[in-house]
């Protein structure tokens, strides 16, 4: 599967000489997670050059968003961008979950190219999964893991950033159920563990989906 992403992110430093560049990409993680950010970071999206801080993430966020759906291309003449569920996607609950905003906001900026469509939500509240024991296991996110509207046309798949990628194979293989084939992945950032020559730097990079186990 061809994931798109637009920057990587270091999350082992140790043995590593940290350059500008490093803490910038985390910085922009930072705000994607909706955090504090101490200082600021020197981000080029587009074209335009920010100097992201703690005042202005929203600003930041809303250039980034149009960025991505106005440069979004596709055979397809409409195409869902299905967001990944943050934690707080679960049944029953709003549709006012993080990543389907920002996916609903890269859609209004695609000119008809994109249909945010909430897809996907988590059966029970887990916290925040990158935090969890055992949460990266993409078994255990498939287990808890539903549709509850079966797509209708061609999926890309959106998370605004990628630890491991099991999120990205959970999902997967929960809307193969349905008799949807997911090919195309985007991201804000990816992990890295080691010092990439350039961190910011628009990549399609292919995420391997395993087979899906036989439960």
């Amino acid at each position: 599967m061809l994931v798109q992403h637009l920057c990587y992110y270091l999350t082992d430093w140790t043995g590593i000489k940290p350059r500008q560049e490093d803490w910038d990409t985390n910085k922009v993680v930072k705000c994607l997670k909706g955090e504090p950010i101490k200082g600021y970071a020197q981000v080029s999206v587009a074209g335009t050059t920010f100097r992201l801080e703690e005042r202005n993430k929203q600003e930041f966020l809303v250039h980034l968003w149009s960025a991505l759906g106005r440069s979004f291309n596709s055979q397809n003449q409409s195409t869902a961008i299905v967001p990944i569920p943050n934690s707080a996607g679960v049944v029953g609950e709003s549709a006012n979950y993080k990543t389907l905003l920002y996916a609903q906001a890269i859609a209004a900026a695609s000119g008809g190219k994109l249909v945010a469509l909430d897809a996907l939500r988590w059966k029970a509240a887990a916290g925040a999964m990158h935090k969890q024991a055992g949460a990266r296991s993409p078994e255990r996110r498939f287990d808890n893991l539903q549709v509850i509207q079966k797509p209708d046309r061609p999926v890309v798949l959106f998370d605004d950033f990628i630890t491991s990628g099991s999120s990205f194979i959970a999902a997967v293989w929960r809307l193969s159920e349905v008799g949807c084939l997911a090919t195309e992945g985007l991201a804000v950032a990816r992990r890295t563990a080691i010092q990439e020559p350039k961190m910011f730097k628009y990549r399609q990079q292919d995420l391997e989906i395993p087979p899906k186990p036989l439960f």
